[in-house]
């Protein structure tokens, strides 16, 4: 399953000053789940069991474009491998405060040259949990701003996460 969904940054967007890679446009889920199961983890004494974040690159046509490169093979990278760059080509003023914005549309992330993101679950399988439900949830935010992601538009979009606990 993919919920793709428009991801609303701070006011402000700081790079780390050691980020291995830059993430420009093309497609990536990011966050994207997998589950490392008990029998995974037995043949591979490097893999813990577990939920496994990570950020994934379908590859192909619409691959991500890292560090000016289109990334054409399916790859995973690791949390704070690839640091995700906004353009000021996505920014919007919403009440005297400028946001930076990624599109839940690929057409329009791409006329912008903005990254389009998206969640990626479909590494689960339901036989690797008990319930047959996942739930994400923002547990920290850092820096100057704040994180909303959000699905529709406004004035009364769905939102999913806020940093800041506000209702927009």
């Amino acid at each position: 399953m993919k919920l793709k969904s428009n991801i609303l940054l701070g006011i402000a967007l700081t790079l780390p000053a050691s980020a291995a890679s830059f993430l420009t446009s093309g497609h990536m889920d990011a966050p994207a789940f997998g589950y490392v199961s008990v029998a995974e983890s037995a043949l591979d004494n490097t893999l813990t069991q577990g939920f496994e974040p990570h950020m994934h690159n379908e590859g192909g046509s619409d691959g991500s474009i890292i560090d000016g490169v289109q990334v054409t093979a399916d790859t995973e990278y690791e949390p704070g491998e690839v640091t995700i760059l906004i353009p000021e080509t996505s920014t919007t003023m919403l009440n005297s405060v400028n946001y930076y914005w990624l599109s839940q549309d690929e057409t329009d992330a791409a006329n912008n040259g903005a990254p389009f993101l998206g969640v990626g679950l479909e590494e689960l399988v339901a036989a690797d949990w008990t319930g047959g439900t996942v739930t994400i949830s923002l547990v920290g935010s850092t820096g100057p701003g704040s994180f909303v992601m959000w699905q529709d538009g406004f004035p009364n979009p769905d939102i999913f996460f806020d940093s800041a606990g506000d209702s927009r």
